[in-house]
């Protein structure tokens, strides 16, 4: 008898213990399942509420390539003409090879191209993508005029800005995000645009440091250095800047550099330094960096100008006497008037 009912017992704690659980499992069932059809519900919503405004819904982060094509989509493309020139010489080959393989990369929004009258070194340049076109005018035993460089490229090719750089300089995506971010910008009314900068001089650069934009910045914030103010290697000028006016400066000879500042400042166009935002690196070689004081018409420009002028302040060309500079804040290029100071002041 006393086992019948300890038995019993045992069998009515058991069942309140099957019970318990599952009483307790219908619990959690029920309120997950409870739970998760609130939250598809809110889901459906959400989903309902992005597909009626999916035209205005924007992505938080776009390819470069895609942000760059957003900014320019109401310019003329390619975005810019970019130019050079150079004799071949063995010395600088590794160089020249360096640069046409980084302007290569630059492409759509950059068109590269080299004036040369040298057959091979045309067709080396074609054959690895390059423009050419032949130099038309020359002076001080056959270096080239720059301002028929400029003219020649804009009638043949269109785009919306143009520019001039040495043979040796390097560029990364840098140079366009500032032109992207210049060309939208309609702060001011000046018909022409002159955007200038500081090079860095970066010594022994390798065909292998050049493979990426990152590698290269890399490179140029470890070895190199920012050069002085005074001294400018590229010149982007808008589509219709008058370059006819121009003096025939040869390029790869002093003092024309400054003059085209001072010359564009008086003529209230609108000059820009991208110092901060283009990062224009030198290949410095065993040559250093002053390879035009070695040649023999180093002072033809300044010569030229002489006859033209009674007297020339080339420290009002400088780069920091530019009236406009860009500058980069929460990572976007902004293009602000500059406080000049004493002595950039135009009397």
């Amino acid at each position: 008898m006393w086992r019948i009912v300890r038995g019993g017992a045992r069998c009515r704690r058991w069942t309140s213990l099957v019970l318990a659980t599952f009483i307790c499992s219908s619990v959690i069932i029920y309120s997950y399942i409870y739970f998760h059809a609130i939250r598809s519900i809110k889901i459906a919503k959400k989903l309902k509420y992005v597909q009626r405004n999916q035209t205005a819904a924007q992505p938080i982060a776009q390819p470069w390539k895609e942000r760059v094509q957003k900014l320019t989509k109401n310019q003329r493309m390619p975005l810019l003409t970019l130019f050079t020139t150079w004799i071949d010489n063995d010395d600088k080959k590794l160089v020249h090879n360096i640069t046409i393989v980084n302007w290569l990369s630059l492409r759509p929004f950059v068109l590269p191209i080299i004036f040369t009258n040298e057959t091979a070194l045309a067709k080396t340049c074609e054959l690895a993508g390059w423009k050419t076109m032949p130099l038309r005018v020359v002076a001080a035993d056959g270096v080239p005029v720059l301002k028929y460089m400029y003219i020649d490229a804009m009638k043949r090719y269109e785009s919306s800005l143009y520019a001039f750089a040495n043979g040796d300089i390097l560029f990364t995506d840098t140079l366009i995000d500032t032109l992207a971010e210049i060309l939208q910008d309609n702060s001011t009314s000046h018909k022409h645009t002159l955007i200038i900068g500081r090079r860095t001089n970066t010594n022994n650069i390798t065909m292998k440091e050049v493979s990426s934009w990152k590698e290269l910045t890399v490179v140029a914030k470890k070895r190199g250095k920012l050069f002085r103010s005074d001294a400018e290697d590229y010149f982007v000028t808008s589509a219709s800047y008058p370059w006819h006016e121009i003096p025939d400066f040869v390029v790869g000879r002093r003092a024309y550099d400054n003059w085209l500042v001072l010359n564009a400042r008086k003529q209230k166009h609108r000059v820009i330094d991208a110092s901060l935002t283009i990062l224009a690196v030198h290949q410095t070689t065993d040559d250093g960096n002053y390879e035009s004081k070695k040649k023999e018409t180093r002072e033809y420009n300044h010569l030229l100008l002489l006859s033209l002028y009674e007297s020339i302040k080339y420290n009002l060309g400088d780069c920091i006497c530019a009236e406009y500079e860009t500058s980069l804040r929460s990572g976007r290029i902004w293009i602000t008037p500059r406080r000049l100071r004493k002595f950039c002041r135009l009397r």
